[in-house]
């Protein structure tokens, strides 16, 4: 990879995770009750592992535990179950694999 192509990926993820951070203010912050967001290391081990589509559900995901929990989390059992919520999306977004059985009877 080349010195530019790699300015530019660093560059394009940290806007994404600018991005991800003003959604997670936008959805967890009510009045004086906020949950901090998640630190830059997350937010770009988040972008390595998924798509910004299965990241912002995952935000989202959070906000809606966050109401239910009456605004009280704290930071890190957010970003955990934001997570959580992260690496269940994206499996169910896959196909499913065929099981052993499946395999064996095909040979």
């Amino acid at each position: 990879m080349t010195a530019e192509k790699l300015i530019e990926q660093t560059e394009r993820r940290n806007k994404d995770a600018d991005a991800i951070r003003k959604l997670w203010m936008s959805l967890l912050s009510a009045g004086s009750a906020t949950v901090e967001p998640p630190s830059t290391v997350q937010l770009h081990l988040w972008l390595r592992l998924f798509s910004l589509d299965v990241i912002t559900y995952g935000v989202h995901e959070v906000a809606k535990k966050w109401a239910r929990m009456n605004y009280n989390m704290d930071a890190n059992h957010a970003v955990r179950h934001a997570s959580a919520c992260m690496h269940s999306f994206k499996k169910s977004l896959m196909p499913p694999r065929p099981s052993y059985l499946e395999n064996v009877r095909s040979l």
